[in-house]
């Protein structure tokens, strides 16, 4: 229920957030925010005494870039937002457990696997603002001469 209405916050502050100038550089900044706020929720998860600030955080880190595109009309990039958000964190995780030569046991790759899935999730939240978020059009020039 309350990552439920953290996800609605997310869909709220999004697009009810003032547009972006073509001179701040589009609407990077915030996926930049939401993706702060969904870390910081889920390194509070981790050490709280509840569970539910992480899942919070893990449902913003999911779909909060896919919905910043979406308020824009960019369905497409939304879809390529949240195969990034997914798909880096599965191959990161994957990457680090094969990566694991230890033999003394299952739980041991398990940390390996963990490291890879931050740093996919690490890859993911740099990649979705600085590759995903379009460039704003040039503003057209016009060359006059006067006489």
């Amino acid at each position: 229920m309350r990552c439920a209405a953290f996800i609605l916050g997310l869909a709220l502050v999004a697009i009810t957030a003032p547009s972006a100038r073509a001179d701040e550089g589009g609407y990077g900044e915030r996926i930049v925010a939401i993706d702060a706020t969904s870390d910081a929720l889920i390194l509070v998860g981790l050490f709280a005494e509840n569970e539910w600030p992480a899942w919070a955080g893990l449902a913003g880190h999911v779909v909060g870039g896919p919905i910043v595109h979406l308020t824009h009309d960019n369905a497409g990039r939304a879809a390529l937002s949240l195969g990034t958000r997914v798909g880096l964190p599965a191959l990161g995780g994957l990457v680090g457990y094969a990566a694991c030569f230890d033999d003394t046991g299952f739980l041991r790759c398990i940390g390996s696997a963990g490291v890879g899935l931050v740093l996919g999730v690490l890859a993911a939240q740099i990649i979705d603002p600085t590759v995903i978020v379009p460039d704003e059009e040039p503003t057209p020039s016009m060359l006059t001469f006067r006489f």
